[in-house]
């Protein structure tokens, strides 16, 4: 026999002897496990990160709605007020009445709203003739030696310069009261119109002093979810700030404006509308806002109680921008998250990988062994057969020839490479019946049997008459031997075909790690948050403590915090555990060939867990009709491998037109048998293809990836582990059946 003249040195049985190649292969696949983590969340932290910034838009432009929609309201209810028949006949001067009219008016819209300060209505001087105050929830008519004259007020030079139809909106400033800004500070928004008599005089504006806090409350409500709010004026002075202290600089005149702090930041957002900036500042997203619909007219304002604007300003340059600020703490406490719980990840899956790696190695160095004891006993073959005048095969227990010597080459015509390519069936011509039924039956016996006559096949010739000799080798004879045959080798084939089957589960069982990792990041990564959000909490508690500050809503509203996460900790922790202990418990199975007893139903249940990662990108549904307390004793790794065979098969035939199947596993004993059965709602299987679904290699989607060997390894575990019998059942549209029995060894 011709063999490889370097064969791989004999695998030393210590630790320390495996420990070399276990290196060899646990290296590189934690360097592969761990940059693939590195991508992973290098793209999940741009990710998360893409969402906050559409979010901090969102909140942006919820904003500048939010603004909309108040002016909307304030210039509805002016003209409600500048078209009232009240106003009209009081302008046409009907008395007393008219005036309790619209002061009535003034009065209910004011309750009503609760939104206006003051609701005034000034004649040509500026004088106020009827006023109502709105004051901690109370409505106050101004009685007639209390009104004041405000025509030195810009907002009453500028308002009444108007045409009629003509809005007139203030800058949002704060009030000022006897020269001086009225304490606790007011930001007012003062909305006027002028009015005319039936005889088309201009007799005075109708103005409200709308409460400019109930839009900025409005506006940080909004808008505070996760970034801080902010309200700046076309000159980058804020309205509304993170720090009240930085707020109204152009009232108090010291000069702070955002631009004073973000000099180059400033530059891009008064130059564009809308956008975002991120940096070492942090997030910044911002909208503009135009409150001024056409027909409306501004001014510049004044910070003095009797001087007039500076300028008049139409509607495209009264304007604000709302902006979303995120810290760059936040930002980096994001990045650090994703680090930390990528090296919690690694981690997880090094403790994994690490025992399965162990046993592969082990493996590995068995079937090292094994093979230099067969080219050993190759080559006593090879002495005692290289001189034989008949041709002479050796087959295994599974028909493969394993040895050929020259003259069997010779009188087969086939070089020795594909002649140890071939079942020795397929070397003979199947139309000689009797000889070829013999030779099948040959290696069943125990007797040495001779055959007269049989068909050779020859490549691209007749068939050569030859008389042959069946040995039936004794166990111990020859190792793996299991019949001489005087005068193909397929060994190569029925070893690659057994070492593809554990690829397949070595792959599955791969796959089903990364799946377990993924799943595993969602509890933890929630655990992660709520950690750090408590860790927040309790800092921020601390911090009021300290000041003396700290009241009883603080302590029950933290309490009520800690019971929130610690709650949402230990469901999200619990669910990893049970995440884990179910993997490890299949992972265990797959590896191990041994039998021991099991709780059916609590053991499909955790094969279905490992399989949740593939199954949650779906809405496909499993339901187990299994009952409860249902013990037997088999082979828990053979099972597993079954239903994740069954499962990855449906969602990869049976689905994928559907959005919404339905498998069903159901299970029962009768007897000393088991029967498990496997049933899908999919596209079903044609009757040619079904004939042929446990054949290996045969798949319908091979351009999909898929090898052909899923089924047929169910099929082979079905009938070599579990010495049972498994049959399929389907038709076009109307989905597949698999029913799986076995015997329960309880009783076997």
């Amino acid at each position: 026999m011709k063999s490889s003249t370097s064969p791989p040195p004999p695998a030393s049985a210590s630790i320390l002897g495996q420990l070399p190649r276990f290196l060899i292969y646990w290296i590189p696949l934690a360097l592969l496990v761990g940059l693939l983590l590195l991508v992973s969340h290098y793209y999940e932290y741009q990710n998360n990160l893409e969402q906050i910034k559409t979010s901090e838009s969102s909140y942006a432009e919820l904003g500048r709605h939010t603004i909309l929609r108040e002016f909307e309201v304030i210039t509805s209810d002016l003209d409600l007020l500048v078209q009232s028949a009240s106003l009209r006949h009081f302008l046409d001067g009907r008395g007393d009445s008219a005036h309790q009219s619209l002061t009535e008016l003034f009065h209910d819209l004011s309750a009503a709203k609760g939104l206006y300060d003051q609701v005034r209505f000034l004649d040509e001087s500026g004088s106020e003739v009827v006023r109502v105050n709105f004051n901690r929830g109370e409505v106050q008519i101004v009685s007639a030696e209390k009104l004041q004259n405000k025509g030195k007020r810009y907002y009453f030079t500028d308002a009444f310069k108007l045409k009629r139809g003509e809005l007139f909106i203030s800058p949002l400033d704060l009030n000022i009261e006897h020269g001086e800004l009225e304490k606790p500070l007011k930001p007012m928004l003062r909305v006027a119109s002028p009015v005319y008599d039936s005889a088309g005089h201009k007799r005075g504006i109708i103005l409200l002093n709308y409460f400019g806090k109930n839009l900025i409350e409005k506006l940080r409500r909004a808008m505070s979810i996760q970034g801080a709010p902010m309200l700046l004026n076309r000159q980058g002075y804020w309205l509304l700030a993170p720090d009240s202290a930085d707020e109204w600089g152009f009232m108090f005149k010291n000069g702070l404006r955002f631009q004073s702090r973000y000099p180059q930041l400033w530059d891009e957002i008064e130059r564009t509308d809308e956008g975002q900036l991120l940096g070492k500042h942090g997030l910044f997203s911002y909208s503009t806002v135009y409150p001024l619909s056409q027909g409306t007219i501004s001014s510049s304002g004044s910070a003095e109680s009797d001087q007039p604007s500076n300028k008049t300003v139409d509607n495209s340059d009264y304007s604000w921008k709302v902006i979303s600020h995120i810290e760059p703490e936040t930002v980096q406490r994001l990045q650090s998250e994703q680090s930390f719980s990528a090296t919690i990840q690694f981690l997880l899956i090094l403790l994994l990988i690490t025992p399965l790696t162990w046993l592969f190695t082990r493996y590995r160095l068995n079937n090292l062994q094994q093979y230099e004891e067969i080219r050993r006993n190759e080559a006593l073959l090879n002495t005692i057969t290289r001189e034989m005048a008949s041709g002479l095969i050796m087959v295994d227990q599974q028909g493969h020839v394993i040895f050929s010597n020259p003259e069997a080459e010779k009188l087969v015509q086939l070089p020795q490479a594909e002649l140890l390519d071939s079942r020795y069936l397929e070397l003979f011509d199947s139309s000689s019946e009797r000889g070829f039924e013999q030779l099948e039956q040959a290696l069943e016996r125990k007797s040495t049997t001779r055959i007269a006559e049989i068909g050779l096949r020859q490549p691209g010739e007749e068939a050569l008459p030859v008389s042959c000799s069946v040995v039936r080798l004794n166990a111990g004879d020859l190792n793996h031997g299991r019949g001489i045959i005087t005068f193909q080798d397929i060994r190569d084939q029925k070893a690659m075909e057994k070492q593809m089957l554990r690829a397949e589960t070595m792959t599955a069982l791969a796959s089903m790690v990364a799946g377990i990792a993924h799943e595993i990041n969602t509890p933890v990564g929630v655990s992660v948050t709520a950690s750090s959000h408590l860790q927040s909490q309790s800092t921020a508690l601390r911090k009021i403590f300290e000041q003396g500050e700290m009241t009883r809503s603080n302590l029950i509203s933290y309490l009520d915090t800690v019971a929130e996460t610690t709650s949402a900790l230990y469901a999200n922790l619990d669910r990893a555990s049970k995440l884990i202990a179910s993997f490890k418990q299949v992972a265990v199975d797959q590896v191990s060939e041994s039998s021991h007893a099991i709780e059916l139903k609590s053991y499909l249940e955790s094969v279905i867990l490992t399989l949740r990662p593939k199954l949650k990108k779906s809405h496909h549904q499993v339901t187990l009709q299994v009952a409860e307390g249902l013990s037997i004793e088999s082979y828990p790794g053979a099972l597993s491998q079954i239903i994740s065979n069954l499962v990855i098969n449906s969602l990869t035939h049976a689905f994928t037109e559907i959005d919404n199947g339905q498998i069903t596993i159901a299970a029962s004993l009768e007897g000393n048998s088991v029967t498990l059965t496997y049933r899908d709602d999919g596209c079903g299987i044609l009757s040619e293809d079904l004939q042929k679904i446990f054949d290996p290699f045969f798949t319908t989607n091979r351009q999909g990836g898929n090898t052909g060997l899923g089924m047929h390894i169910i099929h082979n575990i079905v009938t070599n582990v579990l010495e049972g019998k498994i049959e399929a059942e389907s038709r076009p549209g109307e989905g597949t059946t698999v029913t799986i029995v076995f015997p329960n060894r309880k009783l076997t």
